[in-house]
């Protein structure tokens, strides 16, 4: 970039040129007294490219005098974990030790330093300056040594008007397409909603009428029927009503369910891609699913002493501690995992399919349901028991099959126009940063 013809009249200065840097810090948490409704703190997540005027947390007046605060129209910059999320103050604010802050000069507009924070050129200084540790740092010494592009003031002003003129025509799109994808997420829970209560299969119900039955061959294939014992009335009262055919009953009363067996995991795993097992985690288990990633690996032999861990392919995978609680995937089908901590194995009896139960537990209702039975806990978690305690509604297999390919028709459109939503909104990134590049190059003006 420093060898670039700059435009006339521009210079290519460091930060600590132009500015000051400060880092953030954050007033002692064993101090009830440091925190009330003085002044906003601002943390990582407040940082969103956007104006600030507020934040969740705030000091009190004591906290304030220990913090280090901002005035207005700085910049704040994410230097540790996840960097170059950006903002810009709109009143004084508090900010934590996760975060550099530019005070520009007073020659100097803020906002052209703001938008430039958020160019692909700066983000990319600021992540080859980063320490190679498990989370990227990039403390204040290094953060001004990034350099910028300063045009005369004027010319400052003149961009920052096409750049929030454009940027507004951006926002007002993505806006829309972000309401898109809100709507089909509300669209989802209802087609999910109205399958666990019999509306997509009513005609075929009416036509087959076959009810729920666990049917198991003796030796002599002879059809035996297994009677299930009710639920008690007071379960029964907070649950939907289902059509006739259909019962509740208990997941632990269908299926199996475990966890990894308990020893010493981490002394068995290998972390390189060299291993004849891989670990299914936490983080192979998604809202979206069962994800193939970042897996670690153990050796069979380890899988052997512990077969209740062994994973075949076509069970339900379930997060039952942590931030992914209640997230369901399916286990792809001829692939052998081996199951690792915090992810339940559910196997259930041959006649419930996994993709049916896997979309009821992804319902909000299903969701529901576990998210009741999981602990108060600061991390939240659920116990093999209380997976078990679930409540599903059962219908025949040949119903369980129908009511499946209803859903997946409908939610394939979603997955669509999803795709088709999720597209045209990096396109929008891929145009905003064309801007800002146009922008620190002197081209945006002469494009008028």
């Amino acid at each position: 970039m420093e060898n670039k013809k700059l435009p006339d009249g521009w210079k290519w200065v460091k930060l600590r040129e132009i500015s000051q840097c400060v880092t953030g810090n954050t007033p002692p948490k064993n101090n009830v007294d440091n925190y009330g409704n003085y002044i906003p703190f601002v943390k990582p997540p407040q940082l969103i490219d956007k104006p600030i005027n507020d934040a969740p947390e705030k000091l009190s007046k004591k906290g304030s005098s220990v913090a280090r605060i901002l005035p207005i129209n700085s910049i704040l910059v994410t230097c540790i974990g996840n960097l170059g999320r950006t903002a810009i103050n709109n009143i004084p604010v508090a900010f934590n030790q996760q975060i550099n802050a530019i005070l520009p000069a007073e020659n100097f507009n803020s906002k052209f330093m703001f938008y430039q924070t958020q160019s692909l050129y700066f983000k990319t200084q600021l992540e080859d300056l980063a320490s190679a540790t498990t989370i990227s740092i990039v403390n204040k010494g290094k953060f001004e040594t990034i350099k910028i592009y300063i045009p005369p003031l004027p010319e400052q002003h003149r961009i920052v008007a096409r750049i929030e003129e454009l940027f507004s025509e951006l926002d007002k799109g993505v806006e829309i397409l972000k309401g898109v994808r809100e709507k089909l997420k509300i669209y989802r829970q209802a087609v999910l909603k109205w399958a666990f209560e019999g509306r997509f299969t009513k005609e075929w119900r009416e036509k087959n009428k076959l009810p729920f039955i666990i049917d198991e061959k003796d030796v002599d294939n002879t059809i035996k029927i297994k009677k299930i014992k009710p639920l008690n009335k007071e379960i029964l009262n907070n649950m939907n009503k289902l059509p006739n055919e259909w019962i509740w009953d208990k997941l632990g009363n269908h299926s199996f369910v475990t966890k990894l067996a308990g020893f010493e995991f981490t002394k068995y795993v290998k972390y390189k891609d060299k291993g004849e097992i891989p670990v299914i985690r936490a983080q192979n288990v998604s809202k979206k699913g069962f994800i193939e990633r970042n897996f670690i690996f153990v050796d069979r032999s380890i899988m052997e002493r512990l077969p209740r861990s062994r994973v075949f392919g076509g069970e339900i995978l379930m997060v039952f501690v942590g931030a992914g609680l209640g997230n369901i995937g399916i286990v792809p089908l001829n692939k052998e995992f081996f199951l690792g901590p915090n992810v339940a194995k559910i196997q259930l009896q041959k006649y419930l399919l996994n993709k049916y139960i896997t979309y009821f537990l992804s319902s909000n209702i299903g969701y529901g349901h576990i998210f009741d039975k999981s602990k108060a806990t600061a991390q939240g978690s659920i116990s093999m028991e209380n997976i078990r305690e679930v409540i599903i509604p059962l219908c025949s297999i040949q119903e369980q099959k129908e009511i499946v390919s209803e859903i997946e028709s409908r939610l394939s459109v979603c997955d669509k126009i999803e795709k088709t939503v999720e597209e045209s909104l990096n396109k929008s990134e891929m145009l905003k940063q064309s801007i800002l590049k146009k922008a620190f190059e002197g081209k945006l003006l002469k494009a008028l």
